[in-house]
């Protein structure tokens, strides 16, 4: 944890953080920059941690300032260097403090893409899937390896396409999850009228196969 100082009342930092905190407008307060010091960048951190989007790079690059910010507010990954959002530690812990794993939307692709890094998170925060790449979320075997380890929830961020395949929508249902009922729109399809050879309308749906499931 870094140190963060008291400063005097009506000092310059102390009337800056005052401001900071209570500003309806970050980018017009800090627009004539701010002080270049690691310790007091810190101490804003915790005032309005939304101010770290406009820390110099080189902060949002330091890791230990990086980590100060997301404990504050784990949304700030999105303005961390690319360098720390392919961090494990990192990314960890802004999941850690972000509880349903949206906020993995901004690791990196890196990251996104990695199979075992993937797999060991979305036991814990099933919903982080629906930010891994698309060549993950379209790969069927290795979502079925991982729909056990998150009782059946990844199979609400798989791609459109596993969301319809049989295999996925029945193992699904083994754990309670109906897929066809949770996204309506993707099966829609199957309700449109069509014509037959003579031009008489039909529904698909009356000439679908019985399911086997």
């Amino acid at each position: 944890m870094l140190y963060m100082p008291e400063y005097e009342e009506g000092s310059y930092e102390y009337n800056f953080l005052k401001r900071i905190s209570k500003s309806t407008d970050l980018a017009e307060t800090v627009k004539y920059g701010l002080p270049d010091d690691k310790n007091f960048l810190c101490s804003a951190l915790v005032f309005r941690p939304e101010v770290f989007k406009f820390f110099p790079d080189k902060y949002k690059d330091d890791e230990e300032l990086v980590m100060e910010a997301i404990y504050w507010n784990p949304f700030m990954l999105k303005f961390v260097s690319y360098r720390l959002r392919s961090n494990e530690d990192v990314v960890l812990k802004a999941l850690e403090k972000s509880y349903d794993g949206r906020v993995f939307e901004f690791a990196s692709k890196n990251l996104r893409d990695d199979e075992n890094f993937v797999a060991r998170i979305v036991v814990k925060y099933p919903r982080s899937f629906e930010f891994a790449t698309e060549r993950l979320r379209d790969d069927k075997e290795y979502v079925r390896d991982l729909i056990p380890t998150t009782y059946g929830k990844i199979t609400l961020y798989v791609s459109d396409r596993l969301k319809k395949d049989p295999d996925i929508i029945k193992i699904a249902l083994r754990y309670g999850i109906d897929l066809k009922e949770e996204f309506p729109e993707l099966y829609s399809d199957e309700d449109k009228e069509v014509k037959d050879i003579k031009g008489h309308p039909k529904i698909l749906g009356l000439f679908k196969r019985k399911s086997r499931f």
